[in-house]
């Protein structure tokens, strides 16, 4: 909903605030919040009636009052999900928090009882690719068209997304694009449209981008057309509008672990011996939202990664966020990434 935000309290507010809130809003709830946007509890009109009959007054604050323990939605969750998770509990609202517990929006039963509201946000996958490191598997095929299950990567992918709302998409091909454009057409039998950036010759994973002509301002998604994920895209593209980005960056935590024992010595002598030590560090994912006006920062016609495009956005002194993606992620770039993308699509991807 639009105008969530006019149903949240202040956890300094007293309960006469609260129950104007409530009748200005017609909403027969108001969410308690902190300064800062944490999500401190919520209240309705029987929560304050149950206050003031335990002898609470209108001056007390509405935090003794409000329920501190309610049902609440990560932002992973997808709109059939919430509806589900609404149904389940009898409820009409349901705060949408981050992994801080920070509210980010709040979706009403209204909202979710049809499907995800379409976005006219375009959506430029890159699919143009060799895809050398998957051997002889690539080689009479892209590899966005190696199927799982019965259905190519670029197909599921593309559903992923559609199931959100997105339905512009412009697919930038190179290599053996015609088993591309003859799978997937003007995108009509998917109930999406797709309009094709041709690269004449392979520029890279931002290169091509140059050859894109935006439809609109609003911030274009932009994906490796070789990444399965359960990313909630709309999540993303709210925080990127919230927090006012240019561009932003979904990045993933990735484990490695030393398979030897690490040792750490001073002045030649043995200090510490760390067993196969776990090394974490937050990696790019593939998945970014831009705006499109920075396009024109790519050369013509070059052969140019999205590393540079994000180093050069920077240096221009524009702001540059990230993402963290908690869902499922997994980037086909070897043989052994699409085998285990075989394996996990039944139980983590359909």
């Amino acid at each position: 909903m639009s105008d969530w935000k006019t149903l949240c309290v202040n956890e300094n507010d007293n309960i006469f605030q609260a129950m104007k809130n409530l009748d200005e809003s017609g909403a027969k709830l108001a969410i308690v919040i902190s300064n800062d946007w944490i999500l401190k509890g919520i209240v309705s009109d029987g929560d304050i009636r149950r206050a003031l009959l335990s002898g609470l007054n209108i001056q007390d604050s509405v935090t003794k009052a409000m329920n501190s323990n309610p049902i609440v939605a990560p932002a992973s969750l997808r709109h059939f999900e919430l509806h589900e998770l609404m149904l389940a509990n009898n409820i009409s609202h349901v705060p949408v928090v981050n992994e801080n517990g920070k509210l980010i929006r709040i979706c009403s039963l209204k909202e979710v009882e049809n499907s995800e509201p379409k976005k006219e946000n375009a959506v430029v996958l890159m699919v143009g690719g060799l895809g050398t490191r998957l051997g002889e598997l690539t080689a009479n095929c892209p590899k966005p068209m190696l199927k799982l299950g019965d259905k190519p990567i670029l197909e599921i992918i593309i559903e992923n997304l559609r199931e959100y709302g997105f339905y512009h998409f412009f697919l930038s091909v190179n290599y053996k694009s015609e088993i591309i454009e003859s799978y997937f057409g003007d995108g009509s039998k998917f109930g999406i449209n797709i309009k094709y950036v041709r690269e004449k010759e392979r520029m890279g994973t931002a290169g091509s981008l140059s050859l894109f002509e935006p439809i609109n301002q609003l911030p274009v998604i932009v994906m490796n057309g070789d990444v399965l994920t359960k990313i909630n895209f709309s999540s993303m593209i709210e925080f990127h509008n919230q927090n006012k980005l240019d561009a932003c960056m979904c990045i993933f935590r990735h484990d490695f672990q030393i398979p030897f024992g690490v040792v750490k010595f001073e002045n030649d002598l043995v200090v510490k011996i760390e067993e196969k030590p776990i090394h974490s560090s937050m990696v790019n994912a593939g998945i970014y939202s831009i705006d499109p006006a920075l396009f024109e920062l790519i050369p013509k016609n070059s052969f140019y990664d999205m590393p540079s495009f994000l180093e050069k956005i920077i240096f221009a002194k524009k702001k540059v966020g990230t993402f963290e993606l908690r869902d499922y992620w997994l980037d086909i770039g070897r043989r052994d990434d699409f085998h285990r993308a075989e394996d996990e699509y039944k139980n983590k991807l359909k």
